[in-house]
């Protein structure tokens, strides 16, 4: 019984991980190119459409290596360690634009840094599907990992909308939706930044944990 609570606590985690950065980039990402960072709001569009069709190759590749990966690890777990690094490093690149830099510049940092996160994600959650069945040989144990996964998805969604504003608040000098309003862009650029960096190491130590509280204990054929 300890080990497969370990199990379904371990896997569950990754997802609480990966909606931190999830819900974290799609609620306020917008925001803070345009009215923090002062990039053009359809310059950005065209940016996230064009991640967009390279995350669909991207997904793609990551999936066909992920089937030619065998380690004394397994062949899902090193995938998500691996891309826990670099998950994180694109969390904070995003959120850290340099405003002084001219237009140009500052799209090209933003382009680079999503597409890095997008990357990072892609690598730490297309293994969590089929993980699921090298995690137990049993269907009912599979069932009850896979939903030991979607409540730490609620959970990591409901703590980022519950923390991250008031981080990014005091982070800036504010302390509420009005005065956080009343101070000046570079500040409110220092409190995504800031609340993001705790937001990447967060991710990196639970996808840490994730790698060595499971084991791929049935691996496929």
């Amino acid at each position: 019984p300890a080990f497969k609570w370990r199990q379904r606590i371990g896997f569950g985690i990754s997802d609480y991980a990966c909606n931190l950065a999830y819900l974290v980039a799609n609620t306020y990402l917008m925001f803070y190119y345009t009215n923090c960072a002062g990039i053009n709001a359809a310059a950005i569009g065209v940016m996230m459409v064009v991640t967009r069709f390279v995350d669909a190759f991207t997904d793609y590749m990551v999936g066909v290596f992920i089937d030619r990966t065998d380690t004394k690890h397994g062949r899902y777990r090193p995938w998500m360690l691996a891309g826990a690094p670099v998950l994180a490093v694109g969390m904070a690149l995003v959120f850290a634009v340099p405003v002084n830099w001219g237009d140009g510049a500052k799209l090209a940092w933003a382009f680079i840094s999503y597409f890095i996160m997008s990357f990072g994600y892609t690598m730490v959650n297309i293994p969590m599907a089929p993980i699921v069945s090298a995690l137990s040989a049993d269907p009912a144990e599979r069932t009850r990992i896979a939903t030991t996964r979607t409540v730490f998805s609620n959970l990591g969604s409901m703590t980022a909308s519950l923390f991250t504003l008031p981080l990014i608040w005091m982070f800036a000098g504010a302390s509420d939706a009005n005065s956080f309003n009343a101070v000046d862009n570079a500040a409110k650029a220092v409190g995504y930044r800031n609340t993001n960096i705790i937001l990447a190491v967060m991710v990196i130590v639970i996808l840490v944990i994730c790698f060595f509280m499971t084991v791929e204990i049935n691996p496929p054929s």
